[in-house]
């Protein structure tokens, strides 16, 4: 097979400048993005580390993500989009240069397709921390393939520090230089976690707090479990359709080299960092949910972290199809472009572009609005509305300024000062204080009853919010 898409680098450098403005461009008009709570919590560390340090160490937050992100944060949650567009950018590129290294053919469409599967398009456009760890572990895999083993000793070293998984690569990294042999790299493979170790002891004057402040609980059934074949009964929501036949395709042509015993250059590398980081990624999480350990939400997006080698076994899927079919080059071409114009549809097609405010956004917002229309901002607050704070622009960790829930559950107007708010919601406010402890307090008097516009439902029932006012 002849190459199709050339590696010209002014054709390459020129799709990757065009991509990177059509995803910024779409993340600057998209006002929500994937990953709900978890997304908001994520850019409230980056955004406000720098006045509340401790954050920077926070193991849920993925202390690698909060440094880096950090300084984006500063210019609000689009400088966050930015950053994590920026590290999708580089994952395409690393991906890219890893299929050159391996001789495949049509190495610029490994990027494409990476850049497009709905998962990792989405995340891009968000403050999720799969993003970064895809950067970090392909970008150790590269390492490897230029033998540039030290560097990549001290870069896998910080991935378990940007999600937790990192320790399970640390391991395979470990195997990998038994194997060759690299005895002086292997200690290096710690050097993050002594790091990490001797900075929190000073903080936490805790030499384990990393184990000790580990925020996942292990025993089974904390967040519920499913179906082994979880996953991969999601994989049209992570890969899409157009590429879900390309990496089918791609196995098949892996497991056809292996029976035949293909000898090809990287071949050891190929097989133990593409195809057995992705089976074993896949294989664990699959486990953890089936199992319910490890705080496991069976949430689909952890598999961006390992996207990039199911882009490039995508890549082997085209290759080998149009090897097996042997027709005119015309006929290739117009097979390959037309998957890559379905692979760039389906992804916009996937979910609303751009990416519109969930109806509980929409809902906070409004309450922002009426508290902001009304010189109330000032005011101290008490929310059990979880975004309340980004809407009015707050530092939710500054206590005097906002607060999450109330003082007193039994007595919710308790050390509370006059003209303070209580901003109450059916969802989350139960867990903090009962309604009626609310609407038969006497001290309190309702602001503002907010039906949302746009009919949410959470486990039947209508979402609704209240803001009290003390007096």
């Amino acid at each position: 097979m002849s190459q199709i898409i050339s590696s010209n680098k002014n054709i390459v450098f020129s799709f990757f400048v065009i991509v990177f403005i059509a995803i910024t461009v779409i993340a600057f008009l998209s006002d929500g993005a994937i990953g709900g709570g978890d997304h908001y919590v994520h850019y409230r560390m980056a955004r406000y580390s720098w006045q509340h340090p401790e954050y920077f160490l926070d193991l849920w937050g993925k202390p690698v993500f909060t440094i880096l992100a950090s300084p984006f944060a500063q210019l609000g949650m689009f400088g966050v989009k930015c950053f994590n567009i920026l590290c999708g950018l580089l994952s395409a590129i690393i991906t890219y240069k890893i299929s050159k290294k391996f001789e495949l053919k049509n190495s610029l469409l490994a990027a494409l397709f990476l850049l497009f599967m709905p998962t990792y398009f989405f995340l891009m456009m968000s403050s999720m921390t799969e993003v970064l760890f895809s950067l970090l572990l392909v970008t150790s895999i590269y390492l490897v393939l230029e033998q540039k083993f030290l560097l990549c000793a001290l870069l896998v070293s910080l991935l378990p520090f940007s999600r937790q998984e990192g320790y399970a690569f640390l391991i395979l990294f470990a195997v990998y230089f038994v194997y060759k042999k690299q005895w002086k790299i292997i200690p290096l493979l710690f050097s993050g976690i002594v790091l990490f170790s001797i900075i929190g002891f000073f903080v936490f004057n805790d030499v384990l707090w990393l184990m000790n402040n580990h925020p996942y609980p292990i025993k089974a059934g904390v967040y519920g479990y499913g179906t082994p074949w979880h996953f991969v009964a999601h994989s049209e929501d992570i890969l899409g359709v157009p590429l879900i036949f390309l990496f089918c395709v791609g196995v098949i042509v892996i497991i056809r080299e292996r029976r035949k015993k293909v000898c090809k250059i990287g071949d050891l590398e190929k097989h133990y960092f593409i195809y057995l980081f992705f089976v074993f990624f896949l294989a664990v999480h699959s486990f953890l949910w089936w199992r319910g350990l490890s705080g496991s939400l069976g949430l689909i997006r952890v598999m961006a972290c390992v996207l990039p080698m199911a882009a490039i076994i995508s890549l082997e899927g085209l290759n080998g199809l149009l090897d097996f079919i042997k027709v005119k080059p015309i006929i290739s071409k117009l097979i390959t472009y037309s998957f890559c114009i379905y692979i760039l549809l389906y992804s916009f097609l996937a979910k609303p572009v751009p990416v519109p405010f969930s109806g509980y956004e929409k809902a906070s917002k409004e309450l922002a609005i009426f508290i902001k229309q009304n010189n109330l901002s000032e005011r101290f607050i008490c929310s059990t509305e979880v975004w309340l704070w980004y809407f009015l622009d707050k530092d939710p960790y500054n206590t005097s300024v906002i607060k999450e829930g109330v003082f007193d559950r039994n007595n919710p107007s308790s050390q509370l000062n006059l003209g303070s708010l209580i901003v109450y919601d059916n969802q989350f406010g139960p867990n903090h204080v009962d309604f009626e402890k609310l609407t038969s307090n006497s001290n309190l008097k309702l602001l503002y009853h907010l039906v949302p516009k746009e009919e949410t439902i959470f486990a039947d029932k209508k979402y609704e919010c209240w803001i009290f006012e003390v007096i």
